[in-house]
């Protein structure tokens, strides 16, 4: 992957713009279940189905497409992504709060899904954006921005739907994206295409599944 934009404030505004998403993610998965027992039409079992589904749609989405968002950074710019992943989540969470329908929830999870690999993309702002000297520090500093906002979400979450409701705190949730996307459109410097070897991707992603699975079922199927 080529590094030609080397700016400390890009990484600074990029671990700033993933701290607010993660935080704004979190915001709002910890009421979601509730929302979804609130607004269903079914009975128990079918809207604990509908949970599951809702509930997993998006994380199992990610899984497959991040991959993919690495790779179009070889013919868009990262920031130019960046921002219209951020407002498009930012739609989708507004969307969210609006709907009764728990199948177009489930439609509209799985867009927060496709839209997944922001964090990706961060990644490679990051990389872009640092010099090699500092790049492990500025890639550990951007992981503990996600993490911090993993954190800080659901308590404030659980608050402001408590305090406000469920569809005023999806509404919350969708500003704080869209302010998300203002400040990476004002402050993100441009940053061209970058070289990335799609196959590698590709390949990184299935190595790390091959991985977790054998990490977690080789030492279940010894045991036995």
């Amino acid at each position: 992957m080529a590094s030609t934009a080397r700016s400390p404030r890009d990484v600074q505004v990029a671990v700033a713009a993933q701290f607010g998403l993660a935080f704004s993610i979190n915001f709002m998965f910890v009421f979601l279940p509730f929302y979804v027992h609130d607004i269903s039409p079914y009975d128990e079992a079918a809207t604990l189905r509908w949970t599951g589904l809702i509930m997993s749609g998006a994380s199992l989405m990610a899984t497959w497409v991040s991959p993919l968002w690495g790779a179009m950074t070889a013919r868009q710019s990262p920031k130019r992504l960046f921002e219209r992943a951020i407002l498009s989540h930012g739609v989708a969470l507004a969307l969210m709060g609006l709907t009764t329908n728990l199948p177009l929830l489930f439609v509209l999870r799985l867009a927060q899904g496709f839209l997944g690999g922001l964090s990706t993309i961060g990644i490679i702002i990051v990389s872009a954006a640092s010099p090699p000297n500092d790049l492990t520090r500025n890639m550990g500093v951007y992981q503990a921005s996600m993490t911090m906002g993993q954190l800080l979400g659901p308590p404030i979450g659980a608050f402001t739907a408590s305090v406000f409701g469920y569809r005023a705190a999806f509404l919350i949730t969708a500003a704080l994206v869209g302010g998300i996307f203002v400040f990476a459109w004002r402050h993100l410097s441009p940053i061209p295409p970058q070289r990335v070897d799609s196959t590698a991707v590709v390949t990184q992603g299935r190595d790390l599944v091959l991985y977790l699975i054998g990490d977690r079922l080789m030492p279940a199927m010894t045991r036995r």
